[in-house]
């Protein structure tokens, strides 16, 4: 997953791998890059606001479907509320 984003330390290619319930996520910038995402729409699909496969029809989030598909299901699928961001 490629996270476009203007503060350097989030903009890499990132490998996501889940193990045994286990979450890991390494830079591999010398990776092609099968999702292709701002740091924006990454945060509102990881917090339940907006999926990563909205994301796509609209045009936020380039690549794979079966990736796009993949990687949402990690994420929250509940609305946030406003208590979540305080």
């Amino acid at each position: 997953m490629e996270v476009n984003d203007s503060l350097s330390w989030n903009n890499h290619i990132w490998v996501l791998s889940v193990k045994n319930g286990v979450v890991s996520l390494e830079k591999s910038d010398k990776e092609i890059p099968e999702v292709i995402v701002d740091i924006q729409t990454l945060t509102k699909a990881m917090f339940g606001y907006q999926s990563l496969s909205d994301s796509f029809k609209i045009g936020n989030v380039l690549g794979n479907t079966d990736e796009i598909e993949t990687l949402d299901k990690l994420f929250v699928h509940k609305k946030a509320q406003l208590k979540d961001f305080f």
